[in-house]
C-alpha cells in the first residue's frame, strides 16, 4: 500500500516559502519521497500505519493551502500511467517490497 500526499502550498512571502521548504522536509522525514513537484508517496504496510502517517501530516501541515492524501494498493500502484511527449509509458515500479516483515529496499523514481 501506498500513501500519496499531494498538496498546493503559498508561496508568495518568504515566510510562506520556508514554511513549505519545512513542510516537504517534514514528508521525507517521515519516510516520503518526492514523485513529482507537490507529490509525495510513501510505501506503507497496511491501512494502520497509512492512517498514522495521515494523522502525522494532518498535525505538520501548515496554515493555507491545500493538502491531499490518498491511499492506494501495490495492485493499484502497478496499474499507473505515465504519458510522455504524449506517449504512453508504464511506470516504472519502485524498488520497494513491501511485506508482513516491512519495507525493504530503497524507492527510486
Amino acid at each position: 500500500m501506498y500513501v500519496f500526499c499531494m498538496f498546493d502550498l503559498p508561496v508568495s512571502t518568504k515566510e510562506e516559502r520556508k514554511k513549505a521548504t519545512k513542510f516537504k522536509k517534514d514528508l521525507l522525514s517521515l519516510g516520503f519521497v518526492r514523485y513529482q513537484f507537490s507529490v509525495y508517496v510513501a510505501p506503507v504496510r497496511g491501512r494502520h500505519q497509512a492512517k498514522d502517517r495521515i494523522s502525522s501530516i494532518e498535525n505538520l501541515a501548515p496554515e493555507g493551502g491545500s493538502i491531499r492524501i490518498v491511499t492506494i494498493t501495490d495492485r493499484q500502484f502497478d496499474r499507473i500511467v505515465t504519458i510522455e511527449s504524449s506517449k504512453y509509458v508504464k511506470e516504472k515500479n519502485p524498488d520497494v517490497s513491501i511485506s508482513r516483515f516491512g519495507v525493504q529496499g530503497i524507492l527510486e523514481f
